[in-house]
C-alpha cells in the first residue's frame, strides 16, 4: 500500500497545502473562518436567532465533549482546564480505575461523593436493623446470648453493608475479627436501640464479674452496655434458663432411673432409694 502524499488536497479550501499550514487553516490567510462566520450569521438571520449564533475555535489543549440530550439532540460542552480534563483524558486513554478514582477524590466532587457514600451506608444500616431482617444483634434471649458468635456477626454485617465493613476491617489486620464485630455492634446499637445483643452480653459479663451498678451505668452512658436494671432483668432470665437446663439434665434423668429400677437387683434398688 502506497504511503499518502504529504501535499494532499485540503477538504476545506480544496487547495494543496503542507501539513503545517493545514493546522492554521482557520487563520486570516485563508479566510475560511470568515466564510463560516458569514454562513452561520446567514442561517441565524433566517431563523431569527442571530444573537445565539457563535463559532468557537478550540486549541489542542482543550477538551470538547459531545453528548446526546434528553430530547435526542446532540449537544457539546467544553471542559475547562483542571482536574476534570485529567479525568476525561484518563478515561479516554483507558487508564486504571484507581487512577481515575484518585482524580475524582481530589476534585470538587469529593464532598458530594462522601455524602453519597454516607447516604448509602445509612440506608444499608436501616435495612439491617429492620424487624423482618432478623439480625443477630436483635436476638437478646438467654439462649442466644449464651452462644454468641462474632464470626456470624461479621458475616451478616459484611452481607448487608459491605462498604462500611471494608472501611472498618481495613483499619485492622485480618486477625482482628473480634474488634470489627465489636465496633460494628456499637455502631448498629447507636443506629437502633433494639440491636443490643452485644451490649447485653457485656452487661452479663460485668454482672457476673462483680461490677457495681455505678460501673455498669457509667459504661452504659459510654454506649458499651445496657443499664444495670436491664442487666438484672436479663440475669433473672439466665437463672431461669439454667434452672430449666438442670431440670432437664439431672432431675429428669433421676426420675427416669427411678422408674426403671424394677429390673435391677434388690441391693441396688435399696441403695438408690436411700
Amino acid at each position: 500500500m502506497a504511503a499518502p502524499s504529504d501535499n494532499t488536497c485540503c477538504r476545506l479550501c480544496h487547495g494543496v497545502l503542507p501539513k503545517k499550514q493545514r493546522r492554521t487553516i482557520f487563520a486570516e490567510t485563508f479566510g475560511v473562518f470568515n466564510q463560516l462566520l458569514e454562513i452561520a450569521k446567514r442561517r441565524a438571520w433566517l431563523s431569527g436567532k442571530e444573537n445565539r449564533a457563535k463559532i468557537q475555535l478550540f486549541s489542542l489543549s482543550k477538551i470538547k465533549v459531545v453528548f446526546r440530550g434528553k430530547k435526542e439532540s446532540v449537544k457539546s460542552k467544553v471542559i475547562p482546564a483542571g482536574v476534570y480534563q485529567d479525568i476525561i483524558r484518563g478515561m479516554s486513554r483507558g487508564e486504571s480505575h484507581q487512577r481515575i478514582s484518585q482524580l475524582l477524590y481530589i476534585s470538587s466532587l469529593k464532598e458530594n461523593s462522601c455524602n453519597s457514600v454516607l447516604k448509602d451506608l445509612k440506608k444499608k444500616l436501616s435495612k439491617l436493623s429492620l424487624t423482618k431482617t432478623g439480625s443477630c444483634l436483635r436476638r437478646t434471649s438467654s439462649d442466644d446470648l449464651a452462644t454468641v458468635n462474632f464470626e456470624t456477626w461479621n458475616l451478616e454485617f459484611q452481607l448487608f453493608s459491605p462498604v462500611l465493613f471494608k472501611i472498618i476491617s481495613g483499619v485492622f489486620d485480618d486477625q482482628k475479627s473480634v474488634a470489627v464485630a465489636v465496633i460494628s455492634a456499637i455502631i448498629q446499637k447507636q443506629k437502633n436501640m433494639h440491636m443490643s445483643a452485644f451490649h447485653h452480653a457485656v452487661s452479663q459479663a460485668l454482672e457476673n464479674g462483680g461490677a457495681t451498678d455505678e460501673c455498669i451505668n457509667l459504661l452504659n452512658k459510654l454506649g458499651l452496655c445496657v443499664s444495670s436494671s436491664a442487666a438484672a432483668k436479663k440475669k433473672t432470665d439466665f437463672i431461669a434458663r439454667q434452672t430449666d437446663h438442670i431440670q432437664k439434665l439431672v432431675i429428669s434423668e433421676k426420675i427416669a432411673l427411678e422408674q426403671n429400677t424394677d429390673s435391677l437387683p434388690a441391693v441396688l434398688q435399696g441403695f438408690i432409694y436411700k
